[in-house]
């Protein structure tokens, strides 16, 4: 461990704690070495127990030497980009060998590109990545909130990069990959989950509010909702399919290309929702006062963090502020467990959702690249 550790990233303080809960195996653990030098490195994540990786969250090369563009510290030795493409090529097929490529994570500063040295460090790996024909897929933002911060909403980083929906939105359910939403990885944040938000699993954070849409005539104040549990996983599915319609995350709109959306929300319930360990006592299911959901928030704990897994308005209720409730009512619950923090993950171009996260009190706090192989 002290040997794959040499190299930093935010996640190494996990690694010990992922091996022992059955989320890595040492085998998914690759380093390449000069003498006893770590040149780069390569780690899968999983759920615990699972047979094969669900995400590649760990791709480091040694900064301190000169990258593909010359710039650096200047240590001498084989370069670190060529060692890590070929350490990429040595341990995908033995990690890997029915072929599939489980999404690529890497956890960046919310204006990374702002960061000569930390813009140098990204765009090198995912260069090697793409030469073993990784793509981007979409980026996102990760936000928390803490006690602290309750009331106090902060203005959203932004550093230019990506699409911009009307805006856009992004991952599914902390889970990558998808199909539909990848799990957790680790050190992500609730998909939002991962999140495969790995931190957190891969959050679904689907915002179902659209910038500029006016609201629905004769409609109920956001205040006037009440919550409850959903009644049965039925219901719950019900919702989540509707919740599809003219979604913004780019996690969700790639799995509507390969599935329909009740597919896509089956399989996103079970490869997902249901594999959080936390109650599903906190998902609550937002109600008019005449009974009728008009959404949902899937508030849980992904074995790193309290997140906000998923939270979706039924198309024909969007427009009037329920997001809004609905992110207020998922964060009340998990902060009535006493965690110190909430964290959720949207996709850079979610303007809405992003919107709603700074109004209730949440900080950008973090980025994530995520990239997919065909």
């Amino acid at each position: 461990m002290e040997l794959f550790c040499r190299l930093p990233y935010s996640l190494n303080d996990e690694l010990a704690d992922d091996l022992a809960e059955g989320r890595r195996k040492p085998s998914w653990m690759w380093v390449a070495l000069h003498g006893d030098r770590v040149l780069a490195r390569v780690a899968w994540w999983s759920r615990p127990g699972d047979a094969v990786p669900a995400l590649l969250d760990i791709f480091d090369l040694d900064d301190t030497a000169p990258g593909p563009d010359g710039s650096g510290a200047g240590a001498v030795g084989p370069d670190p980009f060529d060692a890590g493409l070929r350490l990429l090529r040595a341990a995908l097929p033995v990690v890997l060998p029915d072929g599939a490529r489980p999404e690529y994570l890497r956890s960046v500063a919310p204006a990374w590109r702002a960061d000569r040295v930390e813009r140098r460090a990204v765009e090198n790996r995912m260069a090697a990545l793409e030469r073993t024909g990784a793509r981007l897929f979409v980026e996102r933002l990760r936000w928390e909130w803490t006690p602290q911060d309750a009331g106090a909403p902060q203005a959203v980083e932004r550093d230019g990069a990506g699409p911009r929906e009307g805006e856009r939105d992004a991952l599914g359910p902390q889970g990558p990959g998808h199909g539909t939403v990848p799990p957790r990885g680790p050190g992500q944040d609730a998909p939002v989950a991962s999140g495969v938000a790995r931190q957190d699993l891969p959050v679904t954070s689907d915002a179902a509010v659209r910038r500029g849409r006016p609201a629905s005539p004769g409609a109920v104040s956001a205040a006037a909702l009440s919550f409850r549990s959903p009644r049965d996983r039925e219901e719950l599915l019900a919702l989540m399919t509707s919740v599809l319609e003219g979604t913004l995350d780019a996690h969700s709109r790639a799995a509507l290309g390969r599935m329909s959306a009740r597919e896509a929300a089956v399989q996103q319930y079970e490869e997902e929702l249901v594999r959080y360990r936390s109650p599903r006592e906190w998902w609550r299911v937002g109600v008019l006062p005449g009974g009728e959901p008009v959404g949902f928030v899937i508030p849980a704990h992904n074995g790193y963090h309290a997140i906000i897994a998923y939270l979706g308005v039924v198309p024909a209720y969007r427009g009037n502020g329920y997001a809004d409730a609905l992110l207020a009512e998922g964060t009340r619950v998990l902060a009535g467990q006493g965690v110190p923090r909430v964290r959720a993950n949207t996709d850079l171009g979610n303007v809405p959702m992003a919107d709603a996260f700074r109004r209730a009190g949440y900080r950008a706090v973090g980025g994530r690249i995520d990239m997919t192989w065909e």
